[in-house]
């Protein structure tokens, strides 16, 4: 691995080895530790720290054992920390909000990349602010987040369902934009679909992301994903995905922080094809915990550029010798 010390090499090939470190739990005590040198050589490799939210620091409302001190004290290690993430439902201002109810040091939204915001940054550079209007199929905040960089989203929530197919009303929009909707229903599908038609009718998609991690095993929650793939089947056509894995998103960060350099970030997340490969693809080094979605035993599963350098626990460890 470049830039690492040989004692860290050992541990970052990708061979589905665990590494004997921690960063949500401190559950550690039957695994061996590295050496406290070691540590610090390997957290001041990196420049920028990227977590996934669900999943990762929290489940839901309830936050995940020691990622508030985590997140803390890489931030008084002077360490960049993004938070990277292909939920559209909130808002960055209603992030902001969220880290603080669950007690995490105060974020800037600045700080904060969700699928919402990076899809509406990608159609404004695109289409430019103002000159366009897009038909959005899905959660209010990705309105919100349009609206903030100057594009016009029109949502159907209250439209009735025509008693003649032929007479749904149509205003001119330049794309169809689909996020998480938890509304989504057979007029939107009929509606977009129609648009889709057009081939000059932009489709675009926050994220592929089929589903999102629950506190319950027995229960699937719905992502964008899996309401984009009947819209692709009906329109005939292959919506362009925004958030992780996509690159888009990076470029978005590279965007805000032109010092971030691939090599000297490492992404955390929970999911295999969507955290880890968006980290890999961008060039970072990449960290799976295995409190969300994915497990070491599915690593065997995905293909290469889906492989985690790291897989782990925690890192508390690390962090408590900075």
């Amino acid at each position: 691995m470049r830039g690492l010390s040989a004692g860290v090499i050992k541990l970052t090939a990708r061979s589905r080895i665990k590494l004997l470190v921690n960063l949500l739990s401190r559950s550690i005590s039957s695994m061996d530790r590295l050496s406290r040198e070691s540590d610090r050589r390997f957290l001041q490799h990196f420049d920028f720290f990227l977590f996934d939210c669900d999943g990762v620091l929290w489940n839901g409302n309830t936050v995940l054992p020691h990622a508030v001190q985590t997140v803390d004290k890489l931030m008084h290690a002077q360490k960049k920390v993004l938070f990277v993430t292909n939920n559209c439902t909130r808002t960055r201002n209603d992030y902001c909000l969220k880290f603080a109810r669950l007690g995490f040091p105060a974020i800037d939204s600045k700080f904060i990349f969700t699928a919402a915001a990076t899809t509406s940054w990608f159609i404004s550079r695109k289409f430019g602010p103002g000159a366009s209007t897009f038909l959005v199929v899905g959660p209010k905040s990705l309105v919100e987040e349009m609206r903030l960089e100057g594009l016009e989203g029109i949502t159907v929530d209250d439209q009735k369902n025509p008693s003649d197919w032929a007479d749904i009303d149509r205003p001119s929009i330049s794309g169809v934009v689909v996020g998480c909707d938890v509304n989504f229903n057979y007029y939107k599908l009929v509606l977009a679909s129609s648009y889709l038609l057009d081939s000059s009718i932009d489709f675009v998609a926050t994220n592929s992301e089929t589903r999102h991690p629950t506190s319950s095993e027995h229960v699937i929650r719905l992502g964008t994903g899996a309401l984009v793939a009947p819209l692709e089947v009906a329109s005939g056509r292959k919506a362009f995905s925004v958030g992780k894995p996509s690159p888009t998103m990076f470029h978005h960060m590279r965007a805000e922080f032109p010092e971030m350099n691939s090599e000297r970030c490492l992404m955390i997340g929970d999911n295999l094809t969507t955290d880890i490969k968006f980290g890999n693809d961008s060039g970072m080094k990449t960290l799976l915990v295995e409190t969300g979605v994915h497990r070491d035993t599915d690593i065997p599963h995905v293909t290469r550029d889906c492989s985690p350098d790291f897989v782990g626990g925690s890192l508390c460890n690390l962090i408590e010798n900075l």
